[in-house]
């Protein structure tokens, strides 16, 4: 019964520890966050020091999709190549990823009081930003397949406001842009030019 006691009193107490751990951790996960958010304030995409500090944010807080945006957004702002857009890919995938994971909550946010939505604002901007240059790499490798992807995840979301996306006219555009193929070459497109254009008219 005594060793009992002192098993029970065992678990509990690495209970207890490892509790306050985790809390340690999440209060400092929190610190580096908003250190981050506040030196990113003064951030431009295209400023030559972004990619080092993105780099930084990375080095920081892995889990964070700031620095992964960041470093994409760079690069995007670069890229004049299929080699560039190619590699703005990954970063940002894992953005829109890591924001998705973390901040649902926020980005599910609908409201006409001006306070509960201004408060989630950030996030919904950022996350415009990062779909918009997603899908715009998608579209100069020739891979507009994987852009109406992109397009048809933002439009599921039902955000109150699409920043910087606007999927319909975006997915409008890409059956227009590449009415003249079939399914053949893109499962998403129909199989004659009339019927491609009468899609994207029906996205406008």
């Amino acid at each position: 019964m005594a060793r009992g006691i002192q098993v029970y009193h065992f678990h509990g107490s690495m209970l207890l520890l490892l509790a306050c751990l985790l809390t340690s951790q999440t209060f400092a996960q929190r610190d580096v966050r908003a250190r981050i958010d506040e030196e990113r304030k003064a951030l431009s995409f295209l400023e030559y020091k972004t990619l080092e500090k993105s780099r930084g944010f990375i080095r920081d807080d892995s889990t964070y999709y700031i620095g992964h945006m960041y470093q994409g957004a760079y690069m995007f702002y670069r890229a004049n190549d299929k080699l560039g857009f190619t590699q703005v890919i990954r970063p940002l995938q894992r953005a829109l990823r890591l924001i998705e994971r973390d901040y649902d909550r926020q980005l599910r946010t609908r409201s006409n009081n001006y306070n509960a939505y201004s408060s989630v604002y950030g996030f919904h901007r950022d996350y415009g930003t990062i779909a918009y240059m997603l899908k715009q790499s998608f579209e100069n490798i020739e891979m507009p397949d994987k852009a109406i992807e992109v397009l048809m995840h933002v439009r599921d979301r039902d955000f109150q406001l699409e920043l910087g996306v606007d999927s319909y006219n975006s997915m409008a555009w890409i059956y227009h842009r590449n009415r003249v193929y079939t399914a053949a070459h893109f499962p998403f497109l129909k199989n004659s030019v009339k019927a491609n254009v009468a899609v994207a008219c029906r996205m406008l």
